[in-house]
């Protein structure tokens, strides 16, 4: 996202920003595996869970970037299907409208709440939108492909232990 100059610090304002506004400042948009873990012990539970996801990056452990493609205000990612594959096997599927019923619509989401706390975004960063497969459990020496079609394929291989 590029905010505009005289915004306030990198694009916060009063007001909220619209969708329409949002895509307009998407320059390019890459499919993506966000590989998820956490660094503390014990599952996602009891008092004081959400401090200790949100110290841990929102247990976002690695993210995984394919090519970057341009992205226009024409551009409408709601259809835009998404397959995971795990060593061969599809284990999830999915569209651009899991994530808020369009990815613009998350990154709105983001953008003016940041906004609303005097901070914002600056040209070049990424930002994830939200899952279209869901989360997947993987073991080491496991190869997961994400499908995006026309965004084309992104791969990781988990190292075996």
């Amino acid at each position: 996202m590029r905010p505009a100059p005289g915004q306030g610090p990198a694009g916060a304002r009063y007001g909220e920003y619209t969708a329409d506004e949002v895509r307009a400042a998407v320059d390019a948009v890459a499919g993506a595996i966000e590989v998820v873990g956490r660094h503390f012990e014990g599952g996602p539970s009891g008092e004081g869970m959400l401090g200790l996801v949100i110290a841990d990056h929102g247990v976002c452990v690695s993210l995984v970037l394919g090519d970057a493609k341009p992205f226009g205000p024409e551009t409408d990612l709601r259809d835009h299907a998404v397959t995971m594959r795990i060593n061969g096997e599809v284990v999830g599927e999915g569209v651009g409208s899991m994530a808020l019923g369009d990815p613009v619509n998350s990154l709105t989401w983001l953008v003016n709440s940041l906004s609303k706390a005097g901070r914002g975004m600056r040209a070049g960063e990424w930002v994830t939108t939200g899952t279209c497969s869901g989360i997947v459990a993987v073991a080491p020496g496991d190869i997961a492909v994400a499908d995006f079609g026309d965004l084309g394929n992104v791969e990781v291989t988990f190292a075996a232990e």
